[in-house]
């Protein structure tokens, strides 16, 4: 099958549920977090997999509308906190083992944080970033102390934005 258009080559970003029931995504820094990250996806043609918690309604407008028009955005719907499965049933499916895998959204301490592991262990043994500014959690102290060592491991990464050079890096 032919993918016209979609670079395989890049990194995907996983969305995880940016929805209104979830009070964490009402956050403003997170959705304007968010929507830097699918703009920049975009900007490479990667491939954006929404994550939605069954029950919690849909993605935030804002989000959904960026990605309108979009080919290669994908809402999946999960019912228990790790989405990897739906994840990557989206990349088996367009022939993706992506090396790399960007993750934003909410809950930090809950589906972000199961997602990711799930993505690492019974993914592609990709590398996890993990998008500081594109993150909540109603529990913020939990989700600090959680990733306070992250940085440090291989498997996971806090990544950054820089906005002076429009381009990623990793650290605090």
């Amino acid at each position: 099958m032919v993918f016209e258009g979609l670079n395989k080559n890049t990194t995907p970003l996983v969305i995880v549920d940016m929805q209104w029931n979830f009070h964490a995504s009402r956050n403003s820094r997170v959705v304007e977090g968010c929507k830097r990250e699918i703009f920049l996806a975009k900007k490479r043609n990667a491939t954006i997999v929404f994550l939605e918690y069954e029950g919690f309604g849909r993605t935030l407008p804002s989000l959904r509308k960026m990605v309108k028009d979009y080919a290669w955005a994908f809402f999946q719907k999960k019912n228990e906190q790790d989405g990897s499965n739906q994840v990557i049933d989206v990349f088996r499916d367009l022939g993706m083992k992506p090396k790399t895998i960007r993750v934003c959204g909410v809950n930090g301490d809950q589906c972000v944080k199961s997602t990711a592991h799930g993505l690492m262990y019974i993914g592609h043994k990709a590398k996890i970033g993990v998008v500081r500014e594109a993150v909540n959690s109603p529990f913020l102290d939990y989700w600090n102390r959680i990733f306070r060592n992250v940085p440090q491991r291989k498997d996971i990464v806090l990544c950054r934005f820089s906005q002076k050079k429009n381009r990623y890096f990793k650290g605090r």
